[in-house]
């Protein structure tokens, strides 16, 4: 049974996965593990293997833009897009 035979919910999907433009203000702390960043007024840790490949390269006190999942945006709660 090759892949495309298989059940959708077991298809790999990253390709598909949208991302969402998030202006980012300030990159408040970092860790190597995750940036903490703050977008409108409201800082919250983020993961970095989930901020997109396209986002400018964020360090502490940087600001810039971020792409990151809707799916995680979702999760957590956050009108960021």
């Amino acid at each position: 049974m090759g892949l495309s035979e298989w059940p959708e919910k077991f298809q790999d999907n990253t390709d598909e996965e949208e991302f969402v433009e998030v202006a980012v203000d300030n990159v408040v702390a970092e860790t190597p593990q995750a940036l903490l960043l703050q977008v409108d007024g409201e800082a919250r840790w983020v993961p970095k293997y989930l901020i997109g490949d396209d986002s400018d390269e964020l360090d502490r006190g940087d600001e810039g833009v971020a792409f990151l999942p809707l799916w995680w945006l979702d999760q957590e709660g956050l009108d960021w897009g």
